[in-house]
């Protein structure tokens, strides 16, 4: 088994010739506005990914924690394929607000 923090929540899990990306924040630094409410008022992501976002988008599973946009944000919806088999919990499935309902892809 192999895991790579990529940034953030960002990981890639590679185990028996499979691979699982979570919590895909595929956004360039400083592209998002600050987090609200909190005392670092700095854009995010704070840093740049250590990979090109190609490189890591065909795992043949998406797990999405929760949807904040630190855990999945614009940039992952638009770098990730639309038959990406995404996971994620029923709450944020059944939240309209929530990528479109993650494009009805929530299985669990």
């Amino acid at each position: 088994m192999k895991i790579q923090l990529i940034r953030h929540a960002t990981m890639l899990i590679e185990i028996n010739g499979r691979s699982i990306l979570v919590d895909p924040m595929l956004s360039e630094a400083g592209k998002m506005a600050a987090v609200p409410g909190v005392a670092n008022n700095s854009a995010n992501p704070l840093v740049s990914l250590p990979v090109d976002p190609s490189s890591i988008i065909h795992a043949d599973a998406v797990v999405v924690t929760h949807t904040h946009r630190d855990h999945f944000d614009d940039a992952a919806k638009e770098y990730l394929p639309s038959d990406s088999l995404i996971f994620c919990q029923t709450p944020d499935r059944i939240s309209a607000t929530n990528y479109y309902l993650l494009r009805g892809s929530c299985p669990v």
